[in-house]
């Protein structure tokens, strides 16, 4: 037989135990870590040391094509057209082309090949 008693109210409660309480050990605080500052790298190609620049894009309109246009129809902005300056291109059909000084100073733009798409970008 066992030596636990038959009634359950003889049975002698304990109160529960309590871990002892330690205060929250804290991690020794250090000063946040700066990355040193890098110049930025000039682009190189095959470790050769020579400093290239990204590539621009050019736009997918002809030079060629935009320079006769101005100079047959340069008045009437269809150049302008052409490379998808609308706006412009309508102010060169009412005034025409600026009363030709627009016309003429666009024509020289274009051969020297500082002339623009409506994106940025210089003609092909």
């Amino acid at each position: 037989m066992t030596n636990q008693p038959d009634n359950p109210q003889q049975i002698p409660q304990q109160p529960p135990q309590q871990m002892p309480q330690q205060p929250p050990q804290q991690m020794p605080q250090q000063p946040p870590q700066q990355m040193p500052q890098q110049p930025p790298q000039p682009y190189y190609i095959n470790n050769t040391n020579v400093a290239y620049a990204p590539v621009q894009p050019n736009s997918a309109k002809s030079k060629g094509t935009a320079a006769c246009l101005c100079f047959f129809l340069g008045c009437l902005g269809i150049h302008r057209f052409y490379v998808g300056k609308i706006g412009t291109g309508l102010l060169w059909l009412f005034t025409f082309g600026l009363l030709g000084i627009g016309s003429l100073i666009d024509f020289i733009m274009i051969l020297c090949g500082s002339f623009k798409d409506s994106y940025g970008l210089k003609l092909d």
